[in-house]
């Protein structure tokens, strides 16, 4: 199956979200067109066609990226930033080659802006042991009979202790990760400026909530709505919306309890940067 991303616009009098699909059709009535790959001896031809050739036995996806203006290594740092809880958590992998047959391999335990999200990933698993001021776990209370999931928060190791630090990487940190069962890093939910001390945070929405969630998210799956036209209630935008809340209530609440009595004592600002 191969798919074209274009921006959502109208087609035959509908508003269409944008996606172009090439692979098989069938009509299934009342609810239209079904998108369905195409396999075997046909689907051979066509990756044959595309230069996609894979060992014999081996297992998995293999995806062609044409007509890509990104080089290898950029597509090696968002393949990084998107799905690292799956390398980390079920032995994922992923191999990428250029035109050239250039390989690259994604190493996200390589990636210093990443290390602290795992961390914080361990506390909302409960693998890793709190410690007072520099982790915390916390679960969220029902919105109905919906269970929303946890959070897992960590203050980076060997931050500088400095409000002035502007590294890049600590900035990255202050914001949460918002991952939902497939293990895919969906959106970096952060506000304004990053305050201090930088903080590390991972949601991990419970199934209750997954298919909400997955509602909420538009075809790049790069944020969540809760005004989405794909949520079909007002109950179901509410989970969205106390989601988006309660994580950065929390996150706003563990940074301030994490800085220095100082820095508390002053409010918690110092020059510009402050929560």
């Amino acid at each position: 199956m191969g798919c074209t991303y274009h921006v959502g616009h109208e087609f035959d009098g509908e508003e269409t979200m944008g996606r172009c699909f090439f692979s098989r059709t069938e009509e299934v009535p009342p609810r239209g067109t079904r998108c369905d790959a195409y396999t075997g001896v046909e689907a051979d031809g066509i990756a044959m066609a595309l230069g996609m050739d894979r060992a014999e036995g081996d297992v998995g996806a293999t995806i062609a990226i044409l007509d890509c203006d990104l080089r290898i290594e950029a597509i090696s740092t968002g393949v990084e930033r998107s799905w690292w809880p799956r390398f980390l958590r079920d032995d994922f992998r992923v191999e990428l080659r250029d035109e050239t047959g250039r390989k690259v391999t994604p190493r996200p335990m390589m990636n210093s802006q990443i290390k602290p999200f795992w961390e914080a990933m361990e506390v909302a698993l409960g693998k890793a042991p709190r410690a007072a001021g520099r982790s915390k776990l916390v679960p969220f209370n029902r919105v109905g009979s919906l269970t929303l999931g946890k959070l897992g928060l960590v203050v980076p190791q060997n931050v500088a202790q400095s409000i002035e630090d502007d590294d890049a990487d600590l900035e990255y940190h202050s914001a949460i990760a918002m991952i939902r069962s497939p293990g895919m890093v969906v959106w970096h939910h952060r506000k304004g400026r990053m305050g201090f001390p930088p903080v590390a945070g991972v949601f991990l929405a419970d199934d209750d909530v997954d298919a909400i969630l997955r509602c909420s998210e538009p075809p790049e799956h790069n944020r969540r709505d809760e005004r989405a036209a794909r949520l079909g209630t007002d109950g179901e935008r509410g989970v969205v919306k106390a989601i988006k809340e309660r994580t950065w209530r929390a996150f706003r609440e563990f940074q301030t309890s994490a800085q220095p009595p100082s820095l508390r004592a002053a409010g918690g600002r110092a020059n510009s940067s402050g929560c």
